[in-house]
């Protein structure tokens, strides 16, 4: 299974109703269930997200040409130019670790944390990942995607968490910094994740269709 994702940054808020007759346009062209996400409260201030879940690159290739070979589509993108700030840019994911159930309620906001794996700790880095997510579920109660790089920085990983609502959020993330446990695990297994400040990020996106 994957995750693709192809962002954009919001010259304004006039933008956000363009982005929202995209993300209807290619729900109708590719037929595959597409998210328009927002980041809040965290950098790059405007950035959007149209995100999808596939289960092969098959169906992937496809849903891109049915895109553009879609006149009606092809159309509205074009008034991106004047509404957005620089290009598209689209990232795509392996799902190493907890695939979200189809019949699970749709999430409000998601929790995003990127990291890249140390030089030679790949292996290692990918099991901590997969510890990493598991332990945050038991503590959550919610599952924690982990995710791989399939373009994009090289050995890239991410830790993709869904809430039902901005109250869930807050209890997720207040749980995780009162458990002592998970803090002494957390920095036991960062030692296998480039140890550069930088190379770890960490964004809230919220869903707007």
């Amino acid at each position: 299974m994957y995750l693709f994702s192809r962002s954009a940054v919001l010259a304004d808020n006039d933008g956000l109703a363009w982005a929202t007759a995209m993300t209807e346009h290619a729900k109708r062209a590719t037929g595959l269930e597409i998210e328009l996400w927002g980041q809040v409260w965290s950098p790059e201030f405007g950035r959007i997200a149209w995100t999808a879940m596939v289960p092969d690159l098959a169906t992937l290739a496809t849903a891109g040409d049915a895109m553009a070979a879609d006149a009606a589509m092809t159309k509205e993108g074009a008034k991106g130019a004047a509404l957005t700030n620089g290009g598209l840019d689209d990232a795509l994911y392996t799902i190493v670790h907890g695939e979200i159930a189809p019949a699970a309620p749709a999430a409000e906001y998601v929790t995003a944390v990127s990291s890249v794996c140390a030089n030679g700790q790949t292996g290692k880095a990918m099991a901590a990942g997969v510890e990493i997510a598991q332990r945050a579920e038991k503590i959550t109660g919610t599952t924690t995607m982990f995710v791989a790089n399939v373009t994009g920085i090289y050995g890239g990983v991410g830790w993709i968490t869904g809430h039902a609502n901005i109250a869930e959020l807050e209890a997720s993330q207040q749980a995780m910094a009162h458990d002592v446990e998970w803090s002494k695990e957390v920095d036991k297994l960062a030692t296998t994740f480039a140890s550069d400040p930088s190379a770890t990020n960490s964004v809230i996106l919220r869903r707007f269709v």
